[in-house]
């Protein structure tokens, strides 16, 4: 099956703190997310482990994510499932010259058997 394994990363004036409140805040996805996908905030929990995001692009296949591990304001591992992708992703959050260092990374496998 094919893969898909990325990283990106930006640097924003902004603490640790705050970008934390706003990615372990599944509630508010739906506000920053891009307008061509369809976000449904399928469950979310304080703890943030168990929250769930069920993404429908505009003419594309649908997916979820659920956070399944949590390091305050330090990590969130993601895992994909019941949809197009499989695998895991994670936020990360780094301190760099008084900046936050944000990362996303994804693995995944495509499930789809139109997909070579």
């Amino acid at each position: 099956m094919p893969k898909i394994i990325a990283s990106d990363s930006t640097y924003l004036n902004h603490s640790i703190e705050t970008i934390w409140k706003v990615i372990s805040d599944f509630n508010s996805y739906k506000k920053w997310w891009p307008a061509l996908v369809n976000l449904e905030i399928a469950h979310t929990s304080p703890q943030i482990i168990g929250s769930t995001l069920v993404a429908k692009p505009f003419n594309g296949r649908s997916f979820s994510i659920k956070a399944v591990e949590v390091k305050p304001f330090s990590e969130i591992k993601l895992n994909y499932f019941a949809g197009i992708y499989s695998g895991d992703g994670r936020w990360i959050l780094e301190s760099v010259n008084d900046k936050t260092k944000l990362t996303y990374e994804v693995d995944l496998l495509i499930i789809d058997k139109f997909t070579k």
